[in-house]
């Protein structure tokens, strides 16, 4: 029944975000989250953070999108070699593909940069 929920709020928050409705969209990922949270679906996690990062640098709040991206990387399986980097806005250790780490830390940060 909760994760039904879940999916209920990310397609709930899609809407929000498709009408520029930003905050609402956002409240409709966090609530997601905690249902995926809740469940013990850490896939469904890490999508609805990944989702919430993506509204949070979307808005600006660079600091916040940094943390949720880390987050979400931190909740989905590591997909290739990976080494352990402290990130600036929050004191989770995350995991970051080695060949790429310091041209995501730059695309990340830059607010040239359209996505995480």
């Amino acid at each position: 029944m909760l994760k039904t929920q879940a999916g209920e709020a990310m397609v709930e928050a899609g809407k929000h975000w498709q009408n520029n409705n930003l905050q609402l969209a956002g409240e409709s990922f966090r609530q997601a989250c905690m249902f995926y949270r809740t469940v013990g679906d850490p896939q469904g996690e890490a999508q609805a953070v990944s989702r919430l990062a993506e509204l949070a640098w979307r808005l600006r709040y660079l600091a916040d999108a940094y943390a949720l991206f880390v987050e979400a990387r931190g909740l989905s399986p590591p997909q290739q070699k990976t080494t352990k980097v402290r990130p600036m806005s929050c004191c989770v250790w995350a995991s970051w593909p080695v060949s790429n780490s310091r041209k995501r830390k730059r695309a990340t940060l830059s607010p040239v940069t359209k996505s995480l």
